[in-house]
């Protein structure tokens, strides 16, 4: 691609204002290949195409965080360096691969397979040297392995960690400084975000039909059920929408920071506001328990949230008293968790089941309180025999998914369904930086990478290194074997433990924050399974719900 003066229009991220990282002009050793020179059936990507978006926002993406800027905040990368550009080629199954090039050296023309594997030549251009062998990527050194975006030294800093010294519960943690002096001289990060660019409506692969994913790197998305502060008490609340960053004091002067559109939880007969909540006043819904229904409603305890008569109990026990019906609307809110925390609902479909098969495939799915999405990472158990008791106890366990599906069921009977989860089980082992590194494979998800970056650069400095091992390739787990979204330590743990986040960092001692998760079900409640769509799954909770959105590249069943 001739960079030229024009610009890429990348997809947004939801609602997130998104911020720009562009490279200098002359930051680029890319050659124009001519037409003749690729492989027949390998098609040029225009910039409007949802898969060139989907680049741009993952390598901005690792930028942020090889550059330490405010995690919560959307970046991408304004344009690909001149002459690289993106080719889509058809395999004989109709799937679409793509692939980056422009690499300059060889006889013919050598792709990038993903963002991952550019990423390492990415930074080495950035850092403006034209010494070849200070590059890691896997062309420029072969014999070299790629080492992870946290490894990389062209822009490499010491992790910072965020100010706020109190305890998850009590108070308001602070994020971190939303820009970083570590960016290399050919890198510049825009100040002030761009408004989202519009994308003409979700967009179709032309293989599957299935909706573009957005860069699922935020902490907090959309159509996740959470905590958040109200005053001095926790509440629970559905995730609407990503919301326009906001100053966090009155100070004209203070930082702005990212905030979230949350539809309290209730019940349908009571009316609740929207709220804007801070980002550093939410937890995931696996952070904390949900306390019991008071005694005074024992007899709703075990109940769908669905199967109660709510307005029949408000009109008995609350009659006109806005401080009952509240307090009422707190109970509810409790039922309609365990709720959604017993059941699911997928979205993105693929298809419908090929000739011979029973699966329906699905590009993501709201398990319980989470979103999950194809390319996630998420929290595992796995019975005694595919486990080793020489495994180191407190380091997670994951597995990276590749497909999510339905089986068993037809439109007749859908009394055989099941979820399932396909893809690779991974563990994370700490080993000395002396050993040869292991290569990380380009489909690894953004999360593990970052884990696994943010550890390396914390205990490089005692001769330490981690790497993901695979344990398990190719498996197919059933929705128990699946505990919740894998969070990356460095993100959450300054949220739920800020104090001990920041006195571990001083003494470089790692505490992995999947250790003050809890499971998937483990609330105590009867198991829902499968819903149409999110809006069948909290309509007991919130008035209107057949309105719920959240936004165009979720496509639900209705």
């Amino acid at each position: 691609m001739a960079s030229g003066s024009k610009t890429a229009k990348p997809a947004t991220a939801g609602a997130h204002p998104c911020y720009p990282i562009a490279l200098a002009k002359n930051c680029s050793d890319g050659k124009a290949w001519g037409e003749h020179e690729f492989a027949e059936g390998h098609e040029r990507v225009g910039e409007d195409d949802p898969k060139y978006r989907d680049w741009l926002f993952k390598l901005g993406a690792m930028l942020r965080d090889q550059l330490l800027l405010e995690p919560s905040r959307v970046y991408y990368l304004q344009r690909l360096p001149e002459h690289y550009h993106l080719r889509k080629k058809m395999s004989n199954n109709k799937r679409s691969d793509y692939y980056l090039y422009g690499y300059p050296r060889g006889t013919k023309p050598k792709p990038f397979r993903s963002p991952n594997e550019f990423f390492a030549h990415l930074l080495w251009l950035a850092g403006g040297s034209n010494d070849q062998n200070l590059c890691s990527c896997r062309f420029c050194n072969p014999d070299q392995v790629q080492a992870a975006p946290g490894q990389v030294s062209a822009a490499s800093s010491q992790p910072q960690a965020a100010p706020g010294q109190s305890s998850a519960a009590s108070s308001q943690p602070q994020v971190a400084p939303g820009q970083s002096s570590a960016a290399p001289a050919q890198l510049q990060v825009g100040p002030t975000p761009l408004p989202p660019a519009a994308t003409g409506g979700p967009s179709q692969t032309s293989s599957s039909g299935v909706r573009a994913q957005p860069l699922e790197s935020q902490l907090f998305r959309e159509g996740e059920v959470v905590w958040y502060k109200l005053g001095n008490a926790w509440r629970i609340g559905i995730i609407v929408a990503a919301a326009a960053q906001g100053p966090s004091a009155p100070d004209p002067a203070a930082p702005t920071e990212a905030r979230w559109r949350i539809k309290p939880l209730a019940h349908s007969h009571l009316k609740l506001q929207d709220l804007l909540v801070f980002e550093k006043d939410m937890r995931p819904f696996l952070a904390f328990s949900v306390p019991t229904v008071s005694p005074h409603l024992a007899y709703i305890r075990g109940k769908p949230m669905f199967e109660i008569p709510w307005e029949a109990i408000q009109q008995q026990i609350t009659g006109g008293d806005k401080q009952k019906q509240e307090s009422l609307g707190l109970e509810a809110s409790k039922v309609a968790v365990t709720t959604v925390d017993h059941s699911y609902s997928t979205f993105n479909r693929i298809g419908g089941p090929a000739p011979g098969q029973d699966r329906e495939m699905f590009g993501g799915v709201f398990l319980g309180c989470e979103k999950i999405t194809v390319n996630d990472a998420v929290r595992v158990r796995l019975p005694p025999e595919e486990m080793s008791e020489a495994w180191d106890k407190s380091m997670p366990v994951v597995m990276a998914l590749k497909e999510i599906f339905v089986a068993g069921e037809n439109n007749n009977n859908n009394s055989n369904k099941g979820l399932f989860f396909y893809g690779d089980v991974w563990r994370l082992e700490q080993t000395s930086s002396q050993q040869p590194p292991q290569a990380l494979p380009p489909t690894l998800p953004v999360s593990m990478v970052a884990e696994k970056a943010f550890r390396d650069r914390l205990k490089a400095p005692e001769g330490v290194r981690f790497d993901w091992t695979r344990v398990l390739g190719d498996v197919t787990k059933g929705e128990a074997a699946v505990r919740g979204r894998f969070y990356e330590t460095s993100r959450l743990m300054r949220l739920v433990k800020p104090d001990e986040f920041q006195k571990n960092l001083a003494r470089r001692v790692i505490e992995d924050v999947q250790a003050y998760l809890n499971n998937r079900r483990d609330s105590n409640g009867p198991y829902i399974g499968r819903m149409k769509n999110r809006a069948e799954t909290v309509g007991a909770a919130v008035p209107e719900a057949a309105s719920l959105s959240f936004g165009p590249t979720v496509v639900e069943d209705n």
